[in-house]
């Protein structure tokens, strides 16, 4: 397998057509066909996510082996319809982490409200806690860290990983309306890796 990149330009070479495809593992949710091989279906979102700038790319891969002409139709269509299912897949969990974003967002609301006003009179008043006014800091403190334990999680999910989940279905989207080629190239004329010293 040889794996090339370029701005707007992804290239994957392979030895034949079962090499592209997975034909023993069963499709998962939503596939209903053979799952693209899982190394060159995470060499093209990211090589696509890395240059998300560029509205559209372009795929080649390339095969060692006499051209499959009669396939080429049914095999661009089935990894269009790959990614297309990818990108279904990546927009179901992207509803599923914003309601638990703000189901867990709901839950820290009331905690949060306790504990800024805890954390209010600890401010207010070093000798809230008699002793030591080190004692009343250090509350102040757990009582700060618990805040933002609560927030974490909605924050996390609504802004971060919502971001990310979204970059990636726009890379998906991207790889469905790809322009796919396919080349030939005879073992004789095939790239050569690195030899041995």
């Amino acid at each position: 397998m040889h794996l090339e990149r370029s701005p707007g330009k992804v290239e994957v070479e392979l030895s034949d057509i079962d090499s592209l495809f997975d034909r023993d593992a069963p499709p998962s949710y939503p596939h209903t066909g053979p799952m693209l091989n899982r190394a060159v279906a995470k060499f093209l979102l990211d090589s696509v996510r890395q240059d998300r700038r560029k509205p559209e790319v372009e795929v080649t891969i390339a095969f060692r082996t006499v051209p499959l002409r009669p396939e080429e139709a049914r095999t661009r269509a089935r990894m269009s319809s790959f990614f297309a299912n990818e990108a279904e897949l990546a927009a179901l969990e992207d509803r599923v982490n914003q309601t638990e974003g703000f189901g867990s967002l709901r839950f820290a609301i009331p905690v949060v409200i306790v504990a800024a006003l805890v954390a209010g009179l600890l401010s207010a008043n070093s000798t809230l806690l008699g002793g030591p006014a080190f004692l009343t800091a250090i509350a102040y403190l757990v009582v700060i860290t618990v805040v933002w334990v609560m927030l974490w999680d909605p924050i996390e999910k609504l802004l971060f990983d919502a971001y990310l989940i979204r970059l990636r279905i726009y890379a998906f989207h991207k790889l469905a309306a790809a322009q796919t080629a396919f080349v030939y190239r005879p073992a004789s004329v095939a790239v050569a890796g690195p030899t041995p010293d």
